[in-house]
């Protein structure tokens, strides 16, 4: 009797050669669902786990650290659907960070840039606000010193008194020097009079 396919051995054929297709793409399905790729405001995060919990690495790299971005579309399809792979090289490290099929790796590349910026910018902000708290600090500590060594010159007040020159004492009667003496008849001479006696004072 001759062999004969019928539709159910054709559609079970099918199935048997498609199953380990079918069973590759899921598993690769389920290797990239659990790849996970982090951006914090201070590092990045590559986490690589294979299903079932076979393998998980995790990998940490501080942003001020990255020393070059770069983007990559290996395939035709990744540039047709606009997804790729972004390396990251950070300094120390001699293997790239590799985020894989990442959509629109571009803005991907530009975030981590941006952010690294923003770093660098709060970090020249906290440096300038440090300088200036020295500079403060320096002046205030400054000040303190001159008042401390100028209330330290200064000689206490029995030494002050010791040092001041002894002055005569005022006269009781200060007018009793300014007044003319009085002549033997109580009365003071006239201009009349001593012109008339042939002197005459001094104008």
């Amino acid at each position: 009797m001759p062999f004969q396919l019928t539709a159910n051995g054709v559609y079970a054929a099918l199935g048997i050669i498609m199953l380990p297709a079918l069973l590759f793409i899921a598993w690769e399905w389920a290797d990239w669902r659990n790849d996970l790729y982090k951006l914090t405001e201070t590092e990045i995060i590559d986490i690589e786990s294979l299903p079932f919990g076979l393998r998980y690495r995790e990998n940490r790299a501080e942003l001020p650290k990255i020393q070059d971005i770069k983007t990559t579309r290996p395939r035709f399809v990744n540039t047709l659907l606009n997804f790729g792979n972004v390396e990251v090289r950070v300094a120390g490290n001699a293997e790239p960070f590799t985020f894989h099929s990442v959509g629109r790796p571009h803005l991907v590349a530009d975030e981590i840039s941006e952010r690294i910026e923003i770093l660098k910018v709060r970090a020249a902000e906290r440096a300038a606000r440090e300088q200036t708290r020295q500079i403060v600090d320096a002046i205030v500590a400054y000040h303190r010193l001159a008042v401390t060594e100028r209330y330290q010159n200064v000689p206490p007040p029995s030494t002050a008194a010791s040092l001041q020159p002894n002055l005569p004492a005022p006269s009781e009667n200060p007018a009793s020097s300014l007044t003319p003496a009085d002549n033997s008849d109580g009365v003071a001479p006239s201009r009349q009079t001593t012109e008339r006696d042939g002197e005459f004072p001094p104008e």
